[in-house]
């Protein structure tokens, strides 16, 4: 079974954190990372279609990708 991924994730997560007016170096903050990461990861897709990939392929493989996505406790 095929995933359908949207390929526009990063320029969602930014349209979605300007209408939560948060500042681009405070989120980078909250996770550690640098601003121009964050901003990399918004405005560009090569990583985002990187790793939605590399996810299509282990899904392909019968692993269930969601456990990528649970909160570690």
């Amino acid at each position: 079974m095929r995933v359908n991924f949207d390929f526009k994730l990063g320029k969602r997560l930014k349209m979605k954190r300007v209408e939560l007016d948060l500042q681009l170096k405070d989120v980078a903050e909250a996770l550690n990372v640098s601003s121009s990461a964050l901003n990399h990861l918004e405005n560009r897709t090569s990583e985002e279609v990187l790793i939605i990939r590399y996810l299509q392929f282990i899904h392909d493989k019968g692993v269930d990708i969601n456990q990528f996505f649970k909160k570690e406790e």
